[in-house]
């Protein structure tokens, strides 16, 4: 594969901004969901999802001097595993976590080094997040997995901001596999209408995501 400056998925449909506090309620929750291992930040941050302009002028990103290739992702899938409790072994997961780590692999921020975090994934999650020299890098795949989504100060501002990327991606959070529930203010797949009346129905699972 060639490198990490390779075009991005091309399915770049966003979230629209009107959603703004509806994300700012799923990250919250997202948090709660992950809070036994990751200190949380307030949640009343800003929300620019990936795709504004004012994003992509402020989220600060580099184009990696190294290769983006099978080998890279499979170690990226293996500590994605171990930080989220997640399977993650689904051929949509796989594709997602292409995504995701050509997302997380543009990072250019203080702290979060995809390399230091790859060759500290044999580590137990509970020592990865208790490593001064990965945690920021750990939290961050945390927050990507669960929410889709970045929390990372801006080149203008310190105050930190959520990033989110596609709306594919938001959909397939693992946040909505945590509560059993689908995305908010997205379409309900392989249901009835109505299906929220019927109280005999499973809480839904999103496809490609299963609890261990």
């Amino acid at each position: 594969m060639a490198k990490a400056d390779q075009e991005r998925p091309a399915d770049r449909e966003h979230l629209t901004l009107g959603r703004r506090d509806l994300l700012r309620g799923a990250a919250a929750a997202g948090i709660a969901t992950v809070g036994a291992i990751v200190q949380t930040t307030p949640v009343g941050a800003e929300i620019w999802e990936e795709g504004e302009e004012q994003c992509h002028a402020s989220a600060k990103e580099k184009n990696p001097d190294y290769d983006i290739d099978d080998a890279l992702l499979a170690s990226f899938m293996d500590v994605s595993r171990t930080l989220t409790g997640m399977p993650l072994s689904s051929v949509s997961d796989l594709r997602l976590g292409r995504e995701y780590l050509e997302r997380y692999a543009r990072i250019d921020m203080p702290g979060i080094d995809l390399r230091k975090l790859i060759d500290a994934h044999q580590d137990s999650a509970e020592a990865l997040m208790n490593n001064p020299a990965v945690r920021s890098a750990a939290v961050q795949l945390i927050y990507l997995w669960y929410l889709s989504a970045f929390f990372l100060p801006t080149t203008a501002d310190p105050k930190p901001v959520w990033i989110y990327g596609t709306t594919e991606q938001y959909e397939r959070g693992l946040l909505w596999t945590a509560i059993g529930a689908h995305a908010p203010m997205m379409p309900m797949r392989g249901s009835k209408r109505n299906y929220w009346a019927d109280e005999g129905n499973p809480p839904y699972k999103p496809n490609g995501h299963k609890k261990t």
